[in-house]
């Protein structure tokens, strides 16, 4: 997997990326009747949806969970509370929140507060229709308006890595 990840974002990265042909089969329409329906490599929808794919090992680290609901500083406050005295000048948070009812500056500003140090990586669910409501997952809960964050600490080092022209950006880490 990692390979062909590999080699895929160098394809992209030198503009040498050529799709492949769908493959052409055909489905029952009805009694008398087939239509034809395209199917495209994994490699092909993942460049056509941006779907980005990550694989991670962690060997000596430790892993905590928080979430909060509601306004936008007030989860921050509350994600950066929870993991306050865990958080180091190492430490890495994956934060991941709602798309349509968060404010993803003022989470930050509060969280930032509380975990200056922290490198913090993550987003914002998205919707094709603004008139649509995004969610994030923890457990069995869904958060409509909220966000939920990983931290991990430990021996970590890793690096930030971009794709599809976003901007690198952090510190690098080793996470073991």
């Amino acid at each position: 997997l990692e390979e062909n990840i590999s080699a895929l974002v160098s394809k992209l990265k030198r503009s040498k990326y050529k799709p492949e042909k769908s493959k052409r089969v055909y489905i029952p329409k009805n009694k008398n009747e087939s239509r034809p329906i395209g199917i495209s490599t994994i490699e092909t929808k993942v460049v056509e949806k941006g779907i980005v794919v990550s694989s991670t090992s962690f060997k000596k680290s430790n892993l905590y969970v928080a979430y909060g609901e509601g306004n936008s500083d007030i989860v921050g406050k509350k994600i950066g509370n929870q993991f306050k005295e865990f958080a180091n000048d190492d430490a890495l948070l994956i934060l991941l929140s709602d798309g349509t009812n968060t404010n993803g500056d003022s989470l930050l500003k509060e969280l930032f507060s509380i975990l200056p140090r922290v490198t913090v990586v993550g987003g914002m669910a998205s919707v094709k229709n603004m008139n649509d409501s995004t969610a994030v997952l923890v457990g069995n809960k869904i958060i409509k308006k909220g966000a939920v964050g990983v931290l991990i600490t430990g021996d970590l080092e890793f690096e930030t890595s971009y794709l599809f022209d976003w901007e690198e950006i952090g510190r690098k880490h080793l996470v073991t």
